[in-house]
């Protein structure tokens, strides 16, 4: 009896450490940067980083994100009543002070008409999207070289945003893109957080040298996080946009869920995208809400890339939103090939605030779907290496669009048929 009582307590233990080693590989899986890739890369850096003007760029970045001071929503005060020092707070992008009035309220829209009086660097989304750039940078860096150094100053920047007692942001927006005379915080805002996602691919990098305590503190945020975004009046009315914001309302609810290893949570979150997709993506691969805008070509690059994030995202939870609703009707794709093929027809872009067609939200979205469409993003295959990627026409490559080029070569180990010089001394600007 003692030795089977041994045995039975052996396979117990056995089975505990398999079940958290699986959970731990679980949680540990990428969300947005594709493991295959990073391991490619990884591999060929070991032999040639030195000549390497896109892995110079990011050592650089890096060492300057070492040096820079901690970011806080605190550094900012609130500018709209009832509001406390730990809030995120920002104005909504194309509101204006109304001139018909002695005190400019209510505000009013001029849709494309960016107003920067509030939206400067020490706004708290342009504070929140330079940390996540400096995570992702640190994270890289330090998944590349395995210098704890980095992983180091990624937790004290993110303890500093999200966990400090006195810095930490609230688990809210509730003051996001706020409009003076018109409302303290709006739906909207959310999409300022869509960052987020880059920030907890960063924590997955440097998982490993980062300590138990600071993990489940974090997590302890999101999940209060995830709540709000789920239960709050915004958040509900966020998530029934048919637009650009519900696509990344998803992303941001569907990426939270996965890290948090609530992966059925996760799953209900893509099975409700599939509706997402048929609403905002018509058969001849249009995205009618996005056209209505007065930057259609932007906007319909910007939520093909949210809708990528969420196809990338969902085949981790064995949902296969690229092909949705079939194979020969694959909407995603079909909204890639239209923009592709008709980047540089001006006639179809005809919004008052597109002077120039920008690529720049193409480049990720290309980069993924080549994988997809090639069988290697998931497996890390190179046998389809050689392929060409037909990216956007020569004349369509501006500065932005290179630097993003050049710089996912540290995300995407892919042969890229560049039709521009790569730009080699551009920062980091890979947006995933």
């Amino acid at each position: 009896m003692t030795f089977w009582r041994h045995l039975v307590s052996l396979n117990i233990a056995l089975l505990s450490l398999w079940v958290s080693s699986a959970c731990a590989a679980q949680q540990s899986k990428l969300l947005l940067a594709e493991q295959p890739q990073l391991d490619i890369i990884k591999k060929a850096l070991s032999t040639r980083h030195q000549q390497s003007p896109q892995w110079q760029a990011l050592i650089s970045d890096a060492e300057q994100a070492l040096a820079m001071q901690p970011l806080s929503v605190t550094q900012s005060p609130p500018l709209l009543p009832g509001g406390k020092p730990n809030d995120y707070y920002s104005v909504g992008p194309y509101w204006w002070p109304n001139p018909r009035t002695a005190d400019g309220l209510p505000w009013i829209k001029r849709d494309g008409e960016r107003n920067h009086q509030f939206r400067g660097k020490d706004a708290d989304n342009e504070m929140f999207f330079t940390l996540s750039q400096a995570c992702f940078k640190l994270g890289l860096a330090y998944y590349y070289t395995d210098e704890k150094r980095y992983a180091e100053k990624l937790q004290q920047l993110v303890e500093f945003w999200f966990l400090n007692s006195d810095t930490a942001m609230s688990a809210h927006l509730n003051f996001a893109q706020g409009v003076p005379g018109v409302a303290s915080g709006r739906p909207y805002g959310i999409i300022e957080f869509r960052h987020l996602l880059v920030i907890l691919d960063s924590l997955t990098l440097t998982k490993n040298a980062t300590d138990d305590d600071f993990n489940q503190a974090f997590n302890g945020w999101l999940t209060q996080f995830l709540n709000w975004l789920k239960t709050s009046e915004i958040g509900r009315e966020q998530n029934s946009k048919l637009n650009n914001h519900g696509t990344y309302y998803d992303a941001l609810v569907a990426g939270s869920h996965l890290y948090l290893n609530e992966l059925e949570q996760a799953r209900a979150v893509f099975e409700n995208s599939k509706k997402r997709i048929i609403a905002q993506i018509n058969e001849q691969g249009l995205q009618p809400h996005e056209l209505s805008r007065t930057r259609p070509f932007h906007y319909s690059a910007f939520n093909l890339l949210a809708f990528t994030q969420l196809a990338e995202m969902a085949s981790l939870a064995d949902v296969d939103l690229w092909r949705y609703p079939d194979k020969r009707d694959a909407r995603i794709l079909k909204a890639f090939d239209y923009l592709l093929e008709n980047a540089d027809n001006r006639a179809l872009w005809q919004g008052k605030s597109e002077s120039e067609i920008d690529t720049r939200h193409m480049i990720v979205p290309a980069l993924r779907i080549y994988g997809h469409r090639s069988g290697e993003t998931q497996s890390g295959n190179k046998q389809s290496s050689n392929k060409q990627l037909p990216l956007i026409p020569n004349h369509l490559i501006n500065t932005t669009a290179a630097q993003e080029i050049t710089m996912c070569k540290l995300l995407f180990s892919y042969e890229l048929n560049l039709t521009k010089q790569d730009v080699g001394s551009g920062k980091f600007a890979c947006t995933l």
